[in-house]
């Protein structure tokens, strides 16, 4: 019972769209005895539906094409929710200086949504942040440049789909905007504590430089500045520009 209570509403939801459409042209000036007859007909269904859900939990498909599609959205909301919660309390332990903690449960986020390019930003400034604090940065500095490397892929692919050029697309501008975001409040934490090496300082400042000047081709005068600002960063800590 606990399983068809589980799913109760939301088959009674979406049942509710079906019959709206179902009967949607018949004319409302129903006798009363007619509307209980319908009732009496919808609940049975949804009871019927509600079965098939839960069956379907257990054993992934039931072969009733309108459940198994219920079934899927489902599942595909709850791992949503269960990516979004492992983010926030990555964000949260990254915030609370506990990068191994917050890199664990972003990396959890990223197997859950692995379409989500979004996460994938997330977690590469984490390891960019955390390669702060190594003696020795190499390895933590690639997993940050990979997860950046395929955020930066999978938005320009979202937008060459929908006909955009390279660099000029929503998903292209979104991205740049998360990283330029998320970069400049991984700076202050990681310039309070001060670095061990200066590989991860040249990448913090090269990654910033780079997205304030694609920003600055849009036309942003802002972002222009901060182009500018950066690249005397780099310049000033002998800083390549090119990642090496």
């Amino acid at each position: 019972m606990k399983c068809l209570s589980k799913y109760r509403g939301f088959v009674l939801l979406l049942l509710a769209l079906v019959m709206g459409t179902m009967f949607g042209g018949i004319s409302c000036d129903w006798e009363e005895s007619g509307s209980e007859v319908a009732a009496e007909i919808f609940l049975e269904y949804a009871e019927y539906k509600a079965w098939r859900l839960a069956l379907a939990e257990v054993i992934g498909a039931t072969g009733d094409e309108e459940v198994d599609a219920a079934v899927d959205a489902h599942r595909v909301i709850k791992d949503i929710q269960t990516a979004d919660d492992a983010m926030q309390e990555g964000r949260q332990a990254q915030k609370d200086g506990d990068l191994i903690k917050a890199a664990d449960f972003m990396r959890s986020a990223v197997s859950t949504r692995p379409g989500d390019w979004t996460y994938r930003v997330l977690l590469s400034v984490c390891h960019l942040e955390k390669s702060a604090t190594e003696a020795s940065p190499v390895v933590v500095l690639k997993h940050a440049n990979d997860r950046d490397d395929e955020a930066r892929l999978a938005a320009e692919a979202q937008d060459k789909a929908n006909g955009w050029p390279e660099g000029y697309g929503p998903a292209f501008r979104r991205y740049t905007d998360q990283n330029i975001r998320e970069l400049e409040a991984a700076r202050s934490r990681m310039e309070s504590l001060g670095f061990k090496h200066v590989a991860p300082k040249c990448e913090l400042y090269r990654r910033l430089f780079w997205n304030y000047r694609k920003r600055a081709e849009g036309e942003s005068a802002e972002a222009k500045t901060k182009e500018f600002e950066y690249q005397r960063l780099l310049e000033s800590n002998e800083c390549s520009i090119i990642r090496p």
